[in-house]
């Protein structure tokens, strides 16, 4: 494992988080376009929003707006607080710190947790809307959180680098 400063270990977990985000945004955005058009198998919501909303593509303009809006709560209530206990925790070590001491059992619980949750939702077959909806939700409030790690980043002072003798 290597060694960082705190600066370092809080862009990582950023550049983590927006890379993860920014990839289930991506496939839920194509699972709600697909079914949008008709393309995928099967759809749930869409084809109960659709007659409400003026047709399938406003209905997924809708559901997009309202996972970005779950994703948003998703972060304020619940991934804020896990970036500030991590950022404190990566504040606590000794600089530089060691990798398998910021990115502990806990860190790796919780992404195997998403990746099981990921797998479910495969295995399930969930309808193309729904997992759409899930995945722009959770991508949406990753990219957000991603954006807290940034943010304290930039507040950690400069650290003079030691001088070799």
């Amino acid at each position: 494992m290597f060694k960082a400063r705190h600066k370092t270990f809080h862009r990582l977990a950023g550049l983590i988080w927006l890379a993860v985000g920014f990839s289930l945004l991506t496939v839920g955005i194509r699972y709600l376009i697909d079914s949008a058009k008709g393309f995928a198998a099967s759809s749930w919501l869409l084809g109960f929003l659709g007659p409400v909303a003026g047709g399938r593509e406003q209905a997924a303009c809708i559901l997009i707006a309202i996972a970005l809006f779950v994703g948003y709560l998703k972060v304020r209530y619940v991934l804020q607080k896990a970036v500030h206990r991590l950022s404190s925790k990566i504040l606590t070590l000794p600089e530089p710190a060691h990798a398998k001491l910021v990115f502990g059992f806990r860190y790796f619980a919780l992404v195997l947790a998403m990746m099981g949750i990921g797998l479910l939702m495969k295995a399930l077959d969930l309808p193309a809307d729904i997992r759409g909806f899930i995945d722009v939700a959770v991508g949406s409030a990753l990219i957000s959180g991603s954006m807290h790690f940034f943010r304290i980043a930039r507040t950690i002072p400069k650290v003079p680098a030691a001088k070799s003798v």
